[in-house]
């Protein structure tokens, strides 16, 4: 008996969604493995136990700056708001502390022999407990690319705040200065050395499209992250004039 049109097409449909499944998984797949390779060799690179020369292509097109934390740009003059709340520790219902923030921006090659591109910087400072944190934020562009951005957070603290003592950052989200809770991006993390964390957003073409989204119109970053104690907390940073005028210039010339 002949197949029915409506058969036919009801068949098509479930290959094609199987296979975008499939596709999906792959892709993640090769997501993981290429943001876990970058931990693993900034990690073994930091302490001086690798040879970086059989990854240097890979880093080349990723444009990942010194694995030992170097800052080298200058913080921007104006400083915007931190608050830092800190929950799981002696005093019931957490604590807060004020801090400052540094949005910047710099240029840097995308890899060997290739133009100059945008590098997207925050530096924040929180002197009552004691720590800084230096994120950037930089594009793959890279044909084929399994994440969008890498970024990367490098965490300083004195005695009383070891960054060793810190065991993730739980992602990044955004929201408005007035909302009571944000939206995540689409990506992963992983701890690439004590106190240094990367996190890759995912280059698939609606999630590439919906972390832009947020990354360009809401106004103040929620960074989480985990400590080995059972400790959280969060870092909520205001963009403010210097970082909307930060992100500006980064998206506008990553999208060239």
């Amino acid at each position: 008996r002949p197949v029915e049109p409506r058969e036919e097409r009801r068949k098509l449909a479930v290959t094609l969604r199987r296979r975008s499944v499939i596709g999906r998984v792959a892709v993640r797949m090769a997501f993981a493995v290429v943001l876990i390779g970058l931990a693993i060799a900034g990690y073994s690179y930091a302490t001086g136990q690798f040879d970086f020369s059989p990854l240097v292509r890979l880093m080349d097109r990723i444009a990942v700056s010194d694995w030992r934390g170097g800052q080298t740009d200058l913080p921007a003059p104006v400083s915007e708001r931190v608050v830092y709340h800190e929950q799981g520790g002696a005093e019931p219902g957490g604590q807060q502390f004020g801090g400052k923030a540094f949005w910047s921006t710099r240029t840097e090659p995308s890899g060997r022999g290739q133009e100059q591109e945008t590098v997207l910087l925050l530096n924040v400072q929180i002197p009552e407990r004691n720590f800084a944190l230096a994120m950037s934020m930089r594009r793959d562009a890279a044909e084929g690319a399994v994440m969008s951005h890498l970024i990367e957070f490098k965490f300083s603290g004195a005695r009383d705040f070891p960054i060793e003592g810190i065991t993730g950052v739980m992602g990044l989200s955004l929201k408005g200065v007035e909302d009571k809770s944000g939206t995540a991006l689409t990506g992963q993390s992983v701890k690439a050395a004590p106190g240094l964390f990367l996190f890759g957003l995912s280059a698939d073409p609606d999630e590439v499209r919906r972390n832009t989204a947020l990354l360009r119109t809401q106004s103040q970053l929620d960074i989480p992250i985990a400590f080995a104690d059972g400790r959280t907390g969060t870092i909520a940073v205001e963009k403010g004039a210097t970082g909307e005028q930060a992100f500006e210039a980064a998206f506008n010339q990553w999208g060239r």
